[in-house]
């Protein structure tokens, strides 16, 4: 239970604070942006265990901002 509201906890402050929404995809690789999504995903599964949930978020965010850089231009 305590994971759960972890979880909701941090997905209200996703929404809020840090959202992946601003990050340009549009010229990205599709394929290499679900990846970036997925490691994102699994960035902020590990909230509870690093740190304080904005800490955690914002470093996410960066994270998923700088692996969407690295994809290569769609075709």
């Amino acid at each position: 239970m305590k994971k759960l509201l972890v979880f909701i906890y941090c997905t209200f402050l996703m929404g809020c604070t840090y959202p992946i929404s601003e990050v340009d995809v549009s010229d990205a690789e599709p394929t290499c942006v679900r990846e970036c999504t997925k490691s994102y995903s699994e960035c902020i599964q590990a909230a509870p265990a690093v740190g304080s949930p904005d800490m955690v978020l914002k470093a996410c965010r960066e994270s998923f901002k700088v692996c969407v850089d690295t994809c290569p231009a769609k075709k």
